[in-house]
């Protein structure tokens, strides 16, 4: 870790976390040992970045937000697998970003960068990815499942 890292005294850092510099990390936080954060990473309050993750720069994560954690798969047995976000990612509140998995081998979620990830509290388990460009372009928009 570096010294101009900004940790929260609540905040727990376990052993062999990589923080980059100039970031911050607020009160309530968990990020576990595997997590890489780029420089300028910003997270707020009640984040838990668990599992093989890479977090870019410039990004910030906002409260009760859960990235890395394993897959809500019940046949999941510890298989390799990891997340990788690219740069100036805003993920929003109560968003859940878990570690990709396929049942026969490990796999590897990569986001590109600058998306903004935006819980839909209204549809349970669904998200939008919204890049933040000039002409605001839907990657993925979350439907109703029973559209």
């Amino acid at each position: 870790m570096l010294d101009n890292v900004n940790i929260h005294h609540s905040s727990i850092i376990e052993k062999g976390a990589q923080i980059g510099d100039g970031s911050s990390i607020g009160p309530f936080c968990f990020v576990g040992s595997k997590v890489r954060l780029g420089k300028n990473v910003n997270l707020k309050s009640h984040v838990v970045i668990k599992g093989d993750t890479f977090l870019g720069d410039d990004s910030t994560v906002f409260p009760f937000s859960v990235l890395g954690e394993i897959p809500q798969d019940k046949k999941f047995n510890g298989e390799p697998s990891s997340l990788r976000m690219g740069k100036r990612n805003q993920i929003r509140e109560h968003v859940t970003i878990n570690l990709r998995w396929q049942r026969w081998q490990g796999w590897h979620l990569w986001f590109p960068q600058s998306l903004c990830v935006v819980s839909c509290p209204r549809w349970n388990h669904l998200f939008k990815l919204l890049p933040i460009t000039r002409h605001s372009r839907h990657i993925h928009r979350c439907q109703p499942t029973w559209s």
